[in-house]
């Protein structure tokens, strides 16, 4: 079944170093639908870690697909908005800066 978040799948969450600071992964940006005349399926999208790095994450562009990043100079902080979830269902294809205005606090 695929919703408007993507294929109806578990979320991911990625805990940020304290419980209350989350990244949620949603079906739209963890699956990849592979499609052609012999198969239709669903793939996990995430490529395997080539480094032996500990202490870091790498998103891809999957992951951040109908997502806006904030980066937030004067506080030194970056977050995330979810086009898929926010209360006004927007596209990156139609997007506007005084959308995304409206919902960064």
């Amino acid at each position: 079944m695929v919703t408007n978040t993507g294929p109806k799948v578990p979320i991911i969450d990625f805990v940020l170093g304290k419980e209350n600071v989350v990244r949620r992964i949603m079906g739209a940006n963890s699956m990849v639908r592979v499609k052609n005349k012999k198969v239709d399926l669903w793939c996990l999208g995430f490529m395997e870690r080539v480094t032996n790095e500990q202490t870091s994450i790498m998103m891809g562009g999957k992951q951040l697909e109908e997502n806006l990043v904030h980066f937030d100079v004067e506080s030194n902080r970056l977050g995330f908005f979810s086009l898929l979830t926010s209360h006004d269902p927007l596209s990156c294809g139609d997007f506007k800066v005084t959308d995304f205005a409206k919902h960064v606090k």
